[in-house]
């Protein structure tokens, strides 16, 4: 025989935010990115701040606000020039909000819930949650530059925009790096920081092998009923990895880019 708690109380608005694989390692003057799934609940529809709290010192990230109808961002995690080496348990977390019964406005702040990835004999992986994430300045990396431009794109449904990616290798490393937008495992998308009806073109030249330092990301907007919804000055940035082994990667990010989404119907006054 079990005895049972059974609490009731009035649902109010409410939001989860979820990620995986949080950890950073940041070389002075280089970033990485975190891509957020946000949940929003009980009739809640309102904007998102993203924050993440206990950063090492000389270690920022990109201001960003998930607005509302859309559930997914990226954290973009960036070492000044000058950071000291250092590693931080940090935590990301989201604010929000939202009128009560009696009109009043209320904050809601909710930590995210984060599974971390642990290695196991044979090669599989077994996820675990994690209530704390590991953000370090290390000694410089493989990869010592990494800029995209522009830093301001535009992109209208039916059209296409090219970013340029230029990356600075250590004089040791002529590894291949492959770039990307969504954070892919094989060809599986595990998670992604462009809104719906917004996708990297397959022509796209992601792959930097050998030498090679520059490449192209190409993103293109449906159409019709798939067409992506207004969005202002949202930042993204391009995602380099390099390959450990088939699933340990050391990934890097770009510059912020802010992308923005124009109201066509505005722009054609609603013909």
């Amino acid at each position: 025989r079990f005895i049972y708690n059974l609490r009731a109380e009035p649902a109010t608005p409410e939001f989860e935010l979820h990620g995986k694989y949080y950890y950073a390692q940041l070389a002075p003057g280089t970033r990485m990115i975190w891509f957020v799934n946000l949940s929003r609940q009980n009739g809640f529809t309102g904007p998102v701040e993203l924050k993440v709290e206990e950063l090492p010192e000389g270690v920022t990230a990109t201001p960003v606000t998930i607005p509302s109808g859309l559930t997914r961002s990226a954290v973009i995690l960036s070492a000044s020039a000058n950071a000291k080496i250092d590693a931080r348990l940090v935590r990301l977390y989201g604010k929000a909000t939202y009128a009560d019964a009696d009109g009043k406005t209320r904050d809601l702040i909710r930590y995210a819930h984060v599974t971390c990835e642990l290695q196991v004999s044979g090669g599989s992986q077994a996820r675990r949650p994690i209530n704390t994430q590991l953000v370090g300045v290390t000694n410089p990396l493989d990869i010592v530059e990494f800029e995209a431009t522009p830093s301001q794109i535009t992109l209208r449904p039916g059209e296409k925009v090219e970013i340029k990616v230029r990356v600075k290798r250590s004089k040791e490393f002529t590894g291949p790096i492959q770039l990307g937008m969504p954070f892919l495992y094989g060809n599986s998308i595990i998670a992604d920081q462009l809104p719906p009806g917004v996708t990297m073109s397959s022509d796209s030249k992601a792959r930097l092998a050998g030498n090679v330092v520059e490449g192209t990301i190409i993103l293109e907007a449906a159409t019709g009923d798939g067409a992506p919804k207004p969005l202002k000055q949202f930042p993204i940035a391009v995602m380099g990895r390099i390959s450990m082994s088939f699933s340990i990667s050391t990934n890097y990010a770009s510059n912020p880019i802010h992308l923005t989404i124009p109201d066509v119907a505005t722009e054609t006054g609603g013909r």
